[in-house]
C-alpha cells in the first residue's frame, strides 16, 4: 500500500508525515492532530509494515470522528480501522 504524503478528509488536506521513533509523541504508531491536518506515523525499524498500515487507517479514522464530531470510543475507532484493513488488504485492494 502506498500511503499518500497528503489526503483530503471532508473540506481538510492533512499533510502525511512518516516520522522515527524519536519523533513520534510517546512511541506511538501514529497519531492524528485536526487543528493542524496532520497525520503522523512511526516509521521506525522493527515496526511490521501492517501494523504500520493499520495505523494509518486508524489516524484516517481518528480525523474523521474528531471533524465530524462522532464521539467515537478509542476502542470503536481501533476496531473500525482494523476490519477495514483486513477487508481491504485480504482482497486485493491496497496494492
Amino acid at each position: 500500500m502506498k500511503i499518500p504524503k497528503t489526503l483530503k478528509i471532508g473540506a481538510h488536506k492533512f499533510k502525511v508525515l512518516q516520522k522515527t521513533e524519536l519523533e513520534v509523541v510517546n512511541g506511538d504508531l501514529g497519531s492524528c492532530q485536526i487543528s493542524t491536518c496532520r497525520i503522523w506515523l512511526n516509521t521506525t525499524a522493527g515496526i511490521a509494515i501492517s501494523q504500520r498500515e493499520q495505523s494509518f487507517f486508524h489516524e484516517i479514522v481518528e480525523a474523521i470522528n474528531g471533524l465530524y464530531n462522532m464521539k467515537l470510543e478509542h476502542q470503536n475507532i481501533e476496531t473500525l480501522a482494523e476490519a477495514m484493513y483486513q477487508v481491504l488488504n485480504d482482497n486485493g485492494m491496497l496494492k
